[in-house]
């Protein structure tokens, strides 16, 4: 396998040619990475042509933060059909809800596994031509962290898709589900195959992970990531059961409203669980005493503060 890097180099369309000149010469390409660089729309009428040259053995392209907008997105689709690509990273780039149109026409027929949509502009409508692509095909991670536009709305249509799936890794962090749309969530969670869930920064309180927590329980999640919500030493309460009857083994409840209440009854827990890493850090209610209750609860449990 051979990786090739050409991040921070200034690339501007201009020099995809001759990228794609140089790579075309090298055998067994499996990955390209080529973010944060000025690609543009452009520069990936020159980048789809690794495809068509006899790179077959091309399995990954990292395109993050490389300014091809939704135009740039439409060449790519066109290629990815015919393609061996199973990891495509296009995160930063000014996508909307018509690139994903185009996108997931292509995810239909394509092999990927991997994609990442995080912090560009898709909203619940571009959410809905993403569910519809999933269902029964053999994508395992989708990252759509960071859009800004997608609500519970957007989580209700995603909702079938995580069911009827392949689906192993969700990311949805900074977005705007709230509650309501934790609930749905929760719902869909314990008849998918979801084994990572990052719900970061999403304006979730105890209402919404007493939802969760229930659903975790009867689900196959190992990690799951709730910092920087609303949680309280209520919400807690009732992780600490789901903590004790479920398989997870990562949680983060950093940067919530937990204060020694919450750890005690999470001490109790994680002697009981199969946690290996609780990340608490960015609770600052939480004592000295505390933090030392919990991290001799459980040596084989990874406590961060």
């Amino acid at each position: 396998m051979l990786l090739i890097l050409g991040i921070y180099c200034g690339l501007a369309p201009a020099d995809c040619t001759a990228v794609v000149h140089f790579l075309n010469n090298v055998e067994q390409i499996s990955l390209i990475n080529l973010s944060n660089n000025n690609i543009g729309s452009l520069g990936c009428v020159e980048i789809v042509k690794l495809f068509d040259t006899g790179n077959s053995q091309l399995q990954g392209l990292n395109l993050t933060s490389s300014n091809i907008d939704d135009e740039g997105v439409k060449q790519l689709s066109n290629t990815l059909v015919n393609s061996q690509l199973s990891s495509l990273y296009l995160a930063d780039n000014n996508i909307t809800d018509e690139g994903v149109k185009q996108l997931s026409n292509a995810v239909v027929n394509s092999q990927l596994s991997r994609l990442n949509l995080a912090r560009n502009k898709i909203t619940d409508k571009g959410v809905k031509r993403l569910s519809n692509a999933v269902v029964n095909r053999q994508l395992s991670s989708l990252n759509l962290c960071g859009n800004d536009g997608i609500t519970y709305e957007g989580v209700k249509l995603l909702g079938n898709a995580v069911v009827n799936s392949q689906l192993s890794s969700l990311d949805l962090a900074h977005n705007k589900i709230r509650d309501e749309g934790v609930k749905l969530l929760s719902n869909a969670l314990v008849n998918s195959q979801l084994s990572s869930l990052d719900l970061v920064s999403n304006g979730i309180t105890d209402e919404g992970v007493k939802h969760l927590s229930n659903a975790v329980v009867n689900s196959q999640l190992s990690r799951l990531n709730l910092n920087g919500n609303k949680i309280t030493d209520e919400g807690v309460k009732l992780l600490s059961n789901a903590v004790v009857n479920s398989q997870l083994s990562s949680l983060d409840l950093s940067f919530n409203d937990i204060y020694d209440e919450g750890v005690k009854l999470l001490s109790n827990a994680v002697v009981n669980s199969q946690l290996s890493c609780l990340n608490l850090s960015g609770n600052h209610g939480i004592t000295y005493e505390a933090q030392e209750r919990i991290k001799q609860a459980n040596p084989n449990c990874e406590v961060i503060f």
